[in-house]
């Protein structure tokens, strides 16, 4: 909300983050309101520029920036062998994980994602503080056959991969927030099925 201003117009810049696709500006001038998309100016503004809007500000005027945070799935460029066939979930600025504190009697390691895998805000997670907002998503877990025993390597010629079962209903918790309900594997990076 403005509070002073000059009485010449003056142009206010607010940035649109890189993550914040879909963000959506509402501007309310002396009471009426003016809805807007990025790009008041005549331009199309991005996700990593900037909304901006020039007038003669008064004393009221209330600007609001909703950066529609969601949760998203980011990959890596396929040339980065660690993370290749594989994605990242982030929800707003931050990143995710996969922790065991939320997937008891799997490993960890074990699970990926469907390739559909619904993202969407949770409900809070016991242990964690009241504000971390969890996300949530479908997967599978690997199935073990007894023919994994020369895990992780197998003659070239014999057959694939045990497949994964499921569904699995799998908690992601942003980083900042692994190991506060104590020790254990986590995972930033989850395949996809």
């Amino acid at each position: 909300m403005v509070r002073e201003t000059p009485d010449h117009p003056w142009t206010l810049a607010l940035r649109i983050p890189a993550w914040a696709d879909g963000a959506g500006v509402e501007a309310r001038f002396g009471g009426g309101d003016q809805r807007a998309d990025p790009g008041v100016d005549g331009r199309t503004v991005a996700p990593g520029g900037y909304h901006r809007v020039r007038r003669v500000w008064r004393r009221g005027d209330r600007v609001t920036l909703d950066l529609a945070v969601r949760p998203r799935l980011t990959a890596a460029v396929p040339r980065l062998d660690v993370a290749r066939g594989q994605v990242a979930v982030e929800r707003g600025p931050l990143v995710y994980c996969l922790e065991q504190a939320d997937h008891p009697g799997v490993i960890v390691d074990d699970l990926c994602l469907d390739t559909n895998p619904g993202l969407r805000d949770g409900s809070p997670v016991t242990g964690l503080p009241a504000e971390v907002v969890p996300v949530v998503a479908r997967g599978r877990a690997h199935v073990h056959r007894a023919d994994d025993a020369g895990f992780p390597y197998r003659t070239a010629g014999a057959p694939r991969e045990p497949e994964h079962e499921g569904p699995v209903a799998l908690t992601f918790v942003p980083y900042y927030a692994w190991a506060n309900r104590g020790t254990g594997p986590m995972t930033i990076w989850t395949p996809m099925h």
